[in-house]
């Protein structure tokens, strides 16, 4: 999933370089920035399942 923002901000990025205004601009700055704090909660979110993971094999003792 957080591969496939990366590349849905780069096809923005593109979209947005062939035929830029400011109003494009706008609107991928917006999105970017959308998909980056996305991008990021979802990555925080897989660290915290696995150290829970971790954690939880390490309570049963395997």
């Amino acid at each position: 999933l957080s591969l496939a923002l990366e590349f849905l901000i780069g096809a923005d990025i593109l979209k947005t370089a062939i035929s830029p205004s400011w109003q494009d601009i706008g609107q991928l700055a917006a999105i970017v920035g959308i998909r980056t704090i996305l991008n990021f909660f979802l990555t925080r979110e897989l660290k915290q399942m696995e150290l829970g993971s971790i954690r939880e094999k390490d309570v049963r003792g395997g």
